[in-house]
């Protein structure tokens, strides 16, 4: 194995909009962090204009092209690729592969089915267990969630009563449809409870019931998740973050993907499927049933929080690290 001084590891993310988010370029921010003492410095490069001065100082980068990646190669390195994007270009990805010893790439959505052997494919939405080939990694123990939220998980309890609802439906929601969904959901749930809705987005909304609220996302939101009983999300890679804990999760999926995904989770019995955002007027017998049934009692939720931490236990990141080192 090449010294740990002579890896060179470049990270291409994305900053997306609507499907794609932010997940793919925090995942990446989260590499980054826990892989720098195994480089010997590590550039994330993504296909969106920055305030790039800001950014340069963090080793972060924006590409005209992205056959530039290979700008960041180094000579007499074991230079690595890691990929996290919603979409791959198999042109790019042909044009630069020989530049690699080795490239991984979180394939998610399954967009690759066959690679070269230096390629390795993560995919960590699979609900099954883990499961290792030449060149693929199956099951969301590879899924690397920010190593801060092991502090978390320690602290994280299920109270008796449902009292506050962490809200997140990804960065790049409007703020109408957030709002509409919550004064439904609001109204289904017949007992008082506190929703908290998190986003990038500035509010400017219609007077609201006083238990919904607003809150601006910040970097660190590990240590808020203590405050809430349960999460509404959309099926996006924030729901890694929550079952960790073991916090109980609604999904109300806002994108054709996150159907599938909300789907398969709950088929899992990771969560609760309320389904398609746009079908919340039309269900609402089996929505309120849903409810009532599933995360008002505190003897279901308590099954949800056992039946997470015993399936995801929030060390993926250790895991892609120990695989890296041994490439």
């Amino acid at each position: 194995m090449i010294n740990k001084k002579k890896i060179n590891i470049i990270i291409y993310s994305e900053l997306g909009k609507r499907n794609s988010g932010s997940g793919h370029f925090l995942r990446s921010l989260n590499l980054k962090k826990y892989l720098s003492n195994c480089s010997s410095k590590i550039v994330i490069l993504f296909n969106k204009n920055i305030n790039k001065k800001k950014f340069a100082k963090k080793n972060i980068f924006f590409l005209k092209k992205e056959n530039h990646i290979i700008k960041f190669v180094k000579k007499d390195f074991k230079n690595l690729l890691i990929i996290d994007k919603y979409k791959i270009n198999h042109n790019t990805l042909n044009n630069v592969k020989k530049y690699f010893n080795k490239i991984i790439i979180f394939n998610d959505l399954e967009f690759l089915k066959k690679v070269d052997k230096n390629i390795i494919l993560i995919n960590s939405q699979v609900t099954s267990k883990k499961k290792i080939t030449k060149n693929k990694l199956i099951g969301s123990h590879y899924f690397p969630v920010n190593i801060e939220l092991l502090n978390v998980r320690k602290k994280y309890k299920i109270k008796k009563n449902l009292k506050n609802i962490f809200v997140f439906f990804g960065g790049s929601i409007d703020t109408k449809k957030t709002r509409k969904i919550i004064i439904k959901l609001n109204s289904l749930i017949n007992q008082k409870v506190n929703f908290f809705i998190y986003s990038n987005n500035n509010w400017k909304l219609k007077k609201l019931p006083k238990n919904i609220k607003f809150i601006k996302i910040k970097k660190n939101y590990y240590s808020d998740l203590l405050k809430y009983d349960a999460g509404i999300i959309s099926s996006g890679f924030i729901k890694f973050d929550l079952l960790t804990i073991g916090m109980p999760v609604v999904y109300i999926p806002m994108y054709l993907h996150q159907i599938k995904l909300a789907k398969q989770y709950s088929n899992s019995n990771f969560g609760i499927n309320l389904g398609y955002y746009k079908n919340i007027n039309k269900n609402r017998k089996s929505l309120d049933l849903n409810i009532s049934k599933n995360l008002l009692p505190y003897k279901k939720r308590y099954y949800m929080f056992n039946n997470y931490r015993s399936n995801f236990d929030g060390k993926g990141i250790i895991r892609i690290k120990k695989i890296l080192l041994n490439l």
